[in-house]
């Protein structure tokens, strides 16, 4: 009778024993899930950041400017399968204007970014839908897609054309023509002045000031250990 209890104290104890460390195991697993749910939404968050600003960049590259009239019957016209949003600006994180409707007719004016997004409309309603949007409602239309995608590579390119051209020609205004082709060269000489330095390797990381009696001395710092001296506002020296 004695070793029959001291059995079923054994197998109690063994139960508890084994309920403690299942009970034990489970928070274990509860909070690597609750850790790695919080590192899931972090990263989220951070691609989100990144999509936005490289979707801002690209704006600011195209101008997004359509330069043909929709209603002169040119755009590709697709028709919605599933809901699909269209937002104010190509922009994950931009404003949604309007949900289209299954079997919403969208009319795609303008080709797209690097970041994929379309200029399209819909009604009255003008805005900007992914490539995904676009493929997922009519997958047929990708080889059609190429043609808005050259279009607006073409706009880009003629665009950095532009800018480069009526940088050069402010650059010969301001510094003459041989200064100026040194700046575009990103070339860096002794007697140079602070603002053809900017306008050659873009502002300093930092600048180091040292005022005397007689000169104000200035070490421009730049990335990968470059400095630049100048002194009463002309280069002097620099190294690399």
């Amino acid at each position: 009778m004695k070793t029959a209890s001291v059995l079923m104290v054994l197998i109690l104890a063994s139960v508890v024993f084994a309920g403690a460390e299942s009970q034990e195991s489970a928070v274990g697993i509860q909070k690597r899930v609750e850790v790695l749910s919080a590192r899931r939404e972090t990263l989220r968050a951070e691609l989100e950041r990144v999509e936005a600003d490289l979707t801002e960049a690209e704006q600011a590259l195209n101008g997004l400017e359509v330069e043909e009239d929709p209603a002169s019957g040119e755009g590709l016209q697709i028709t919605t399968i599933a809901e699909t949003p269209i937002t104010k600006a190509p922009n994950i994180m931009s404003e949604r204007l309007v949900l289209v409707p299954v079997g919403g007719n969208i009319l795609i004016v303008d080709g797209a970014t690097r970041a994929r997004f379309y200029e399209v409309i819909y009604k009255s309603t003008r805005g900007f839908i992914t490539r995904h949007w676009v493929l997922k409602n009519d997958p047929a239309v990708s080889k059609a897609l190429a043609h808005f995608d050259s279009r607006s590579q073409e706009k880009i390119q003629q665009k950095r054309q532009k800018e480069k051209a009526e940088r050069e020609a402010s650059l010969v205004e301001k510094f003459g023509k041989t200064d100026a082709e040194r700046i575009i060269k990103r070339m860096v000489w002794i007697g140079m002045t602070g603002e053809q330095l900017r306008e050659s390797w873009g502002p300093p990381e930092d600048i180091n000031t040292t005022v005397t009696a007689s000169s104000k001395s200035e070490q421009w710092v730049y990335k990968r250990s470059q400095y630049v001296y100048i002194t009463n506002g002309l280069v002097t020296s620099w190294q690399q």
